[in-house]
């Protein structure tokens, strides 16, 4: 399952950086910042990402998740804070479902 999650988040990426055509998000990995002082996306590029991410997931595991919510929020630290944040995030969300 993990690699179906990092390949949804690679994919959403990909996709996102068609439009905005973002250096950084040329070649992402685990590091590539994608929320803070260092992304270069900002907030609506994050909400869009978010999205393609849950519609990935949907696509490739038939599960609807919802990753902007106050759980996300209301933590310490983002976890949109890079990809690999957001792949631990997505894996969490999948096993709380469970």
């Amino acid at each position: 399952m993990n690699d179906s999650i990092k390949k949804s988040i690679l994919s959403a990426i990909a996709e996102l950086n068609e439009d905005w055509n973002i250096p950084s998000l040329e070649n992402p990995g685990q590091d590539t910042v994608l929320l803070g002082e260092q992304s270069k996306i900002d907030s609506m590029g994050l909400v869009m990402l978010i999205a393609l991410v849950e519609e990935n997931i949907k696509e490739k595991l038939g599960v609807d998740l919802v990753l902007a919510d106050d759980r996300a929020f209301s933590r310490n630290n983002s976890p949109f804070r890079s990809v690999g944040t957001l792949e631990e995030y997505v894996l969490e969300c999948l096993h709380k479902r469970n």
